[in-house]
């Protein structure tokens, strides 16, 4: 995998316990790691949601291998979270393969 493919600069977040100045449980997404990334644009699909139809994009991120990525995970780029769908390795630990979706777009049919 050539350096020059990784030119997008994503965070790899994930949901951390927090705590409030009252001491009431909470949830936030942490930044674990800041890495390079090749973008590859994977298709656009029409759902429909509440008798709305609504575009979900996927995305695949390819990274350079690193272990302890999980699929409870959450990738920011540019200010838009995307859901870690699925983790694909790509070579023999050459890099792994983000699949993901805008954040929220998941359906529960």
């Amino acid at each position: 995998m050539r350096a020059g493919q990784l030119d997008r600069r994503i965070a790899l977040q994930r949901k951390t316990e927090t705590a409030s100045a009252l001491g009431q449980p909470g949830e936030a997404w942490t930044t674990y790691a800041t890495v390079w990334a090749r973008k590859i644009e994977k298709s656009v699909r029409d759902v429909f949601t509440s008798d709305q139809m609504q575009a979900n994009r996927s995305v695949v991120f390819r990274i350079r291998y690193r272990s302890g990525v999980s699929d409870t995970d959450t990738v920011l780029f540019e200010g838009q979270r995307f859901e870690v769908r699925g983790i694909s390795e790509y070579g023999r630990r050459v890099a792994l393969d983000l699949e993901c979706e805008v954040y929220g777009s998941r359906s529960t049919v």
